[in-house]
């Protein structure tokens, strides 16, 4: 009898609240050929290049829901490792479902640029972290848009790993100066991808009772008191809490503090209540 009604409670609030997991990684593995090029991502047989790959909605999983990108990798076959400096890589939300020749300015076109820096290259997965996440809208393919400037090249032993797609990649390359005048190539080679992301979601939910306490006195006023956390990815600038006791609503009550995906969970005073039961067995 004694733990009663704070289970009671606590089963309450999980109820009122939908409570879900915390919300992990997902990470997808688009592709797992075997075959090799030096040609995509970027170009490790020219001084420049600029290369385009598309990737579906569908290959990435959970089309029904927004994303945000917060990782990419690309398998590195050669045994060999390379730095690759003054590499970008930019983002983009599309429909299309192919791609087509020419050179596209990411930024004029209304990609985003995520990620500026040196490519490491080591056999095995080659992994960036996006200095600026991306978000994917619900159902939208991505297209990638990579830029290749380090003005030198190690040689075409140094590839990476691709499986075929049609028209799912477009590039161009030279070794005077990045070739934006260039309408490039459309080709089938797109380099395997891991790509990391999360739910984009506000997802508040109760993480813990602070009171009552486990012993309590029967018939006696006391306060009600819980711990409330977003298990989502964007801050909730506010919620209200809905709770009962014994199957009876309680005042509702509203919180104005921001939550804060992944913070600390917040204290809430409910409010009091009267113990009423006497046994229970």
């Amino acid at each position: 009898m004694k733990n009663f009604i704070r289970k009671l409670m606590l089963i309450m609030f999980l109820g009122t609240f939908a409570l879900t997991a915390v919300q992990a990684q997902t990470v997808v593995q688009i592709g797992n050929g075997t075959s090799t090029t030096y040609r995509n991502p970027l170009n490790m047989y020219y001084c420049y290049s600029w290369n385009r790959m598309l990737y579906l909605s569908t290959e990435i999983g959970s089309a029904t829901s927004p994303k945000k990108i917060t990782k990419i990798a690309f398998q590195y076959a050669y045994a060999t490792s390379y730095n690759m400096t003054n590499q970008t890589c930019y983002m983009q939300a599309t429909s299309a479902t192919s791609l087509t020749t020419g050179y596209i300015n990411p930024l004029l076109n209304g990609a985003t640029q995520v990620w500026t820096g040196t490519l490491s290259c080591v056999q095995g997965w080659v992994e960036i972290t996006l200095s600026t996440p991306y978000i994917l809208p619900a159902g939208s393919n991505l297209q990638i848009f990579w830029h290749h400037n380090m003005g030198t090249y190690p040689g075409s032993a140094y590839t990476f790993y691709y499986t075929s797609a049609t028209n799912m990649a477009a590039d161009a390359y030279s070794d005077a100066s990045f070739p934006s005048g260039s309408s490039g190539n459309l080709t089938d080679i797109r380099p395997n991808i891991k790509i990391t992301w999360m739910p984009l979601m506000r997802s508040a939910a109760v993480t813990g009772m602070l009171a009552p306490a486990r012993s309590i006195t029967w018939s006696t006023n006391l306060p009600a008191v819980t711990t409330i956390a977003n298990v989502g990815t964007d801050t909730i600038t506010s919620c209200r809490v809905n709770w009962s006791v014994n199957g009876v609503l309680r005042t509702s009550v509203n919180n104005n503090f921001p939550l804060i995906g992944g913070a600390t969970p917040l204290s809430v005073n409910l409010g009091n209540y009267t113990t009423r039961f006497k046994h229970i067995k």
